[in-house]
């Protein structure tokens, strides 16, 4: 009679595991989804935003770019420490740029965001993957790194504050600059050799 009972407790037991293998996992809750889905949204807004503001930018579209996706009192902090306040400073920076640089391409990428205010601001880092053609020829990069901090107005987003940040002692700029100084000092130290070696045998020739 023993066995028989322990017989049978083993079987429900079993039983039980089973069915409790067989049970599906439970679901997650209806809120959880639904904030996963509006997370998803928003990443994919900004991804576009994003997207759509730098293919103006690297075509030249400045004035469409800001008006478009800019706020008005949008402030830009440029990698030399200069900043600019509002649509037409920003076009001024890029008028002087022009006088040196024939263009400027950049692809950025995303590497974090900050999400606030319950999704209505969003600060993004990342780097910008930046290139400039001077007029002089060269193609340099300053491998910049970027933030941007956008709000949502009216139903779309908005950029509100940019700053690109380049490696101040070293970036593509100051070795092409570097490497001119150098050879301008090679230069003059050649043109002083030559000097010297000219006026040099000139005073031994007549000591002779």
């Amino acid at each position: 009679m023993r066995l028989l009972f322990c017989l049978f407790a083993f079987v429900l037991c079993m039983s039980s595991l089973l069915c409790a293998q067989d049970a599906p996992p439970p679901e997650p809750a209806p809120g959880a989804a639904v904030e996963a889905s509006k997370a998803a949204d928003m990443e994919a807004e900004l991804d576009q935003f994003r997207q759509e503001l730098y293919t103006a930018f690297n075509e030249g579209r400045y004035e469409e770019m800001l008006t478009k996706y800019c706020h008005p009192e949008v402030v830009a902090t440029w990698q030399d420490g200069s900043v600019s306040h509002g649509h037409a400073e920003v076009l001024e920076e890029f008028k002087k740029l022009s006088e040196f640089i024939d263009k400027i391409e950049v692809d950025p990428t995303v590497e974090k965001r900050v999400v606030l205010d319950g999704g209505k601001m969003v600060i993004s880092t990342g780097k910008m993957k930046d290139q400039y053609k001077l007029k002089r020829g060269e193609t340099v990069s300053l491998e910049s790194h970027w933030s941007g901090t956008m709000v949502r107005e009216n139903d779309k987003w908005m950029l509100v504050s940019f700053s690109g940040v380049a490696n101040s002692f070293d970036n593509s700029v100051i070795r092409l600059y570097v490497g001119e100084s150098m050879n301008r000092m090679m230069l003059m130290a050649a043109a002083g050799a030559l000097i010297f070696g000219f006026v040099g045998g000139f005073w031994i020739g007549r000591k002779k």
